[in-house]
């Protein structure tokens, strides 16, 4: 029971923890656009473009992640993920021109869709109905919390470590994030049939009205 009870909240602190770094990532590093325009000789247009990149990033891989989780496991697609995310974390903070962080950026959007998309999943299946629905609530309170409070940490950070102290700052949630998810969250059994990768089902989501009005 015990072991149960700490297994459960290793999850869900794992859980929490990915459901902050989503948040913070798009925007912990907007106070430092002063500091990026110098250092890179940016127009303002060019600085917010790192916003843009990294949500194009993000859309772009929502179309695939949930059908590489239900191939391969939701665990893998989150590691996978994470890494992508951490790999473009070392492009920006290693940033030697614009190009490097528009690619950075872009890499943390792409990486970042799995553990946002995927942990919600892992809560189904770990936790009751009834408990699902409060968990889903706490988790979207904190997304919203953290993607509101990032400018503010930002800011902070900038000003001790200017503006690779972001980066580094989810780096650091981003390792973190990856040793918690080998180590606290569950590897679920595959189905013994599973359907081929395919992009031919991709045209008809296009054809739904309902779901083109929600992207838009």
């Amino acid at each position: 029971m015990i072991k149960e009870t700490f297994t459960k909240g290793m999850v869900l602190a794992t859980i929490i923890l990915m459901d902050l770094l989503t948040g913070m990532e798009f925007d912990l590093f907007v106070p430092s656009f002063p500091e990026l325009k110098n250092q890179f000789s940016l127009t303002p247009f060019w600085a917010e473009a790192l916003l843009s990149i990294n949500f194009a990033g993000y859309c772009f891989s929502l179309f695939f992640v949930g059908s590489l989780a239900d191939r391969y496991g939701r665990k893998p697609i989150i590691v996978m993920g994470l890494l992508t995310f951490i790999i473009g974390s070392f492009f920006c903070l290693w940033a030697l021109s614009y190009l490097f962080l528009l690619i950075g950026r872009f890499l943390q959007g792409i990486g970042i869709a799995a553990p946002a998309i995927l942990s919600f999943l892992i809560i189904a299946d770990t936790y009751s109905l009834k408990k699902q629905q409060s968990l889903f609530a706490i988790l979207n309170g904190l997304l919203n919390l953290s993607a509101g409070i990032a400018p503010v940490i930002g800011s902070y950070i900038t000003l001790y470590f200017h503006w690779r102290g972001n980066f580094m700052t989810l780096l650091l949630l981003g390792l973190i994030s990856l040793a918690m998810t080998l180590l606290f969250i569950p590897s679920h059994k595959l189905p013994d049939h599973k359907d081929p990768f395919s992009l031919q089902a991709y045209p008809s989501l296009f054809q739904s009205k309902p779901l083109m009005l929600l992207i838009v």
